[in-house]
This record gives structure tokens, sequence and C-alpha cells, in this order.
């Protein structure tokens, strides 16, 4: 699009500025990449500018830039960009749809069509060279190739006349590379000998991604996974790294990690006589562990425990004398308890 106004005009002291000139693509990258936008509209001239909105009015209905003129008392700033999926193309229609607009509270913002904004204040005010009024373009998504450029095509209409502002390209670069997430996930609690701790991730901008100890690259089908989770058993006192590169650049984040130890904290057993003497008398075995998820009993086998919790196992018509054993396992190896029934 190109705008049929001419570059200046008899009292034309506007102009624009972009903060920052580039957005990232999100075409290779495991989620939607979000961009801000800042326009910043500044003023060149020495003394002030007014800004009108003489009716103090924000439910203007504004034209098209194609078709859109001066309106009697307001200064209006269009903002049209270049959309579809081909060359000098911001982004598609479908992804602008989903910004969002934020601007100072003296002045407002508004979407005409598919393709441009239009930024104007909420009341008549002095615009010196001192001030600036930002339009924010927040989660701007783009999917086009890294390398193209685009430009933002801006007018301003204001004291009835029409004039083209300066606006500097707008650049699709590649996101950098960053890891923004590597962290055990929020439900896995504590970490004891043996148990498997699962590991969120995410990483941006890579073109690969591994996961240590292990050195396993997050990659499945040829695909690289570089947003997900990712499980390892903790043995020992252990450094977690993912490591993510593009080209020769190289980052990391680490989580170092430590079992718990497991003990016992006690362990006993106790006869209950059966209600008549035809019922069998039983066992009552009473133990409490900590520093753990799971314990061994003999006679039983593995079973789920909750630290610092008191569990019972009761067994029917047990024999005097039987010894029962506890064990729980840490990174020294097996802590047991035995105990003997009366």
């Amino acid at each position: 699009m190109t705008i049929p106004y001419p570059d200046t005009a008899p009292g034309a002291d506007l102009f624009v500025d972009l903060c920052p000139n580039t957005v990232s693509t999100g075409r290779t990258e495991p989620c939607e990449v979000k961009n801000s936008l800042v326009l910043q509209i500044r003023s060149t001239s020495n003394g002030s500018v007014l800004l009108s909105n003489d009716s103090g009015r924000t439910d203007y209905d504004f034209l098209p830039l194609e078709q859109a003129k001066p309106i009697e008392g307001l200064t209006m700033i269009y903002f049209a960009f270049t959309l579809g999926g081909g060359e000098g193309c911001l982004t598609t229609p479908e992804l602008f749809k989903k910004i969002r607009l934020s601007c100072p509270e003296d002045f407002a913002a508004r979407r005409v069509g598919d393709d441009t904004v239009v930024f104007f204040p909420i009341r008549t005010m002095e615009f010196s060279s001192c001030d600036i009024a930002e339009l924010c373009i927040l989660d701007l998504a783009t999917n086009l190739p890294a390398g193209a450029s685009t430009v933002c095509e801006a007018a301003a209409f204001t004291d009835g006349e029409t004039y083209r502002l300066n606006c500097c390209p707008i650049h699709i670069v590649r996101h950098p590379l960053r890891i923004p997430i590597f962290e055990v996930a929020p439900d896995f609690g504590c970490a004891s000998f043996g148990d498997s701790v699962r590991f969120l991730y995410r990483a941006m901008g890579a073109d690969s991604c591994v996961f240590t100890p292990g050195d396993i690259n997050m990659q499945r089908d040829g695909h690289m996974l570089a947003d997900g989770n990712h499980e390892s058993v903790l043995y020992r006192k252990t450094m977690y790294t993912l490591v993510a590169a593009q080209g020769e650049e190289r980052i990391s984040r680490s989580v170092e990690l430590t079992p718990l130890k497991a003990e016992i904290v006690s362990f006993s057993a106790a006869v209950q006589a059966g209600g008549n003497p035809d019922e069998p008398r039983a066992v009552i075995l009473k133990f409490t562990v900590s520093n753990t998820r799971h314990a061994f009993l003999s006679q039983i086998g593995r079973i789920p425990v909750q630290s610092g919790v008191e569990q019972t196992v009761t067994l029917k018509e047990p024999r005097s004398g039987v010894t029962f054993t506890l064990a729980v396992e840490n990174e020294d190896g097996l802590v047991t308890k035995k105990c003997v029934v009366p």
C-alpha cells in the first residue's frame, strides 16, 4: 500500500519512531511468538503542536485509509500494515486480528478494517517537542520467513491537512536463542532415591536441544521437540542441564537435585486376639518412614507410603517368632529394620 499524500504539508511537525524495528517469526518455534511493537509519535516543532479532539468523542466511525478524509477538529494518525503470506507482508490477516492495542490515557486507538489502526487524542491538547505519545501493538505474531521486511505506512490528518509520516521498515528476524523454561514440574514434590523426575522445558530460536545427563537429543522422527517435558530417574546428587544451540551459539540452563535421605523412623509388631475362640489372631505391623515414596516389607513386597505418616499392615494367623523386615533405599544402599512377632 502506498499512501497517496505528500510527505510534507504546511505545519507538518509530527514524525514517527518505531521501537523496535524487528519482529520475531514463529515459523521454526514450538509455540506462537508474540511481539510488541511501539510506535512513538513526536514533534519537530520548536513550539507546540495542537492535537485536536474538539468534541471529546471516541466513538468515531473511521474510514479505511484509501477513503479517509480530514475530520474537522480532530487529529488522526493512521497506521496501515501490509498483510498476507507473501513478500513485503508483516503477518497474515488471521494473526493480525489477535493483536491488542495500548496507549496513554489521553489517547485512543481504533482498528479500521483488517490492516489499519487509527490513533487520536481524546481531548484537544498542546503537544511539545518534549512529549511522546506511544501506540503499543501487543501480541503481534508472524509465521513469515526471517529475512523479509515490510513497511508501516503512516499518515496524519490534522487542521484540514493530510500528509504522509516517515516510518522505518520492520524487519522479520529469527527469534533470539533462549530457554525461557527449564524446571521441575510443579506437581513433582520431594525426590527420593530412584524417583522419576519430570522436567518442563521450552527452547526458543534453537536448531537443537540436548538434555544431560545422557546427552539425549530432544528429537522425534527428525523433528526437534523444543517444547514439552522429559523424565529422568534420580539416584544421586545430579546436575540436570538443557543445552540449546543455534548455529555456533550455545546456551544452557541447569537444575541441581539431591535425593532426600530415606529413613525408617519406627517399626513395630503387635498381636491382636480374635473376637471369639474360632477367630484367628492377627498381627498388626506399624511403621513410619521418611523422605521416600515407597518401602519394601518382607512377605508383602513393595508398598507405597507417605513420608512421615504412620502406615499399618494387618496379617492373619501369624506364627510367633516370625521376623518381618522393613527396608528403604537411598544413596548409601538399603536401610533395614526388623521386628519379631510376639
